[in-house]
């Protein structure tokens, strides 16, 4: 039968006190007010020499019972589904597809914001049979998380003008692949919509969580 760590200590007392000890040994009547005893008076042996085995087997009952209490007990966020608020702290974005790379680093902020997205640097072709560096500048973002694990983000990206400036913006679907407790979002792969203003282009960043914000 299961038994809490109170439960043990007490079992645990009655039956080590209660046994005869090899030394001689002075008894003395006392009232027991212990959360282990009934109110009632009762007789229990004082030891005035220390059966040091008794104690011994005594605390290797007790140690261990106590401690699984404390693990027991420990608290644990009852989340049960992903959202927004999951989505929080600095990540990474790097993208390697085809003959494309590219990177950068954003702050998602639990509540739908992408903020503090640095500019894409990506590496292209230079359409001369070499490579060259670009930047597309980040305007401004917005995520949804799904309780599924799945989602999207909007991304404002380039200047006034441009494919990715005004709506629709630049669209990531996402899914988590990472996370921490409590349904923490630590890591996610994506990629751009289909169809969305990028020809015969795959665009399939990977973001991973690198700080705390």
């Amino acid at each position: 039968m299961f038994r809490s760590a109170g439960e043990k200590f007490c079992f645990a007392s009655k039956v080590i006190l209660s046994r005869p000890s090899n030394h001689i040994g002075q008894y003395k009547k006392h009232a027991s007010h212990g959360t282990c005893a009934s109110r009632k008076e009762k007789e229990h042996p004082k030891i005035i020499h220390d059966n040091h085995e008794d104690y011994k087997q005594l605390a290797a009952i007790i140690t261990p019972a106590l401690h699984n209490s404390s693990k027991r007990s420990k608290h644990v966020p009852n989340k049960k589904a992903f959202d927004n608020a999951c989505l929080k702290g600095r990540f990474s974005y790097f993208n390697k597809e085809g003959n494309v790379a590219s990177l950068s680093v954003g702050v998602f902020d639990g509540i739908k914001n992408i903020t503090s997205f640095e500019d894409i640097c990506a590496n292209v072709p230079d359409g001369e049979g070499g490579r060259k560096t670009s930047t597309i500048p980040f305007n401004f973002g917005y995520y949804e998380v799904q309780a599924s694990g799945r989602g999207k983000m909007f991304l404002s990206l380039g200047e006034e003008g441009g494919p990715y400036f005004d709506f629709p913006y630049y669209e990531l679907e996402f899914v988590v692949t990472g996370t921490g407790e409590n349904y923490e979002i630590e890591a996610m792969d994506s990629f751009q919509v289909a169809g969305v203003k990028l020809a015969n282009q795959l665009v399939a960043p990977r973001w991973t969580k690198i700080a705390e914000e």
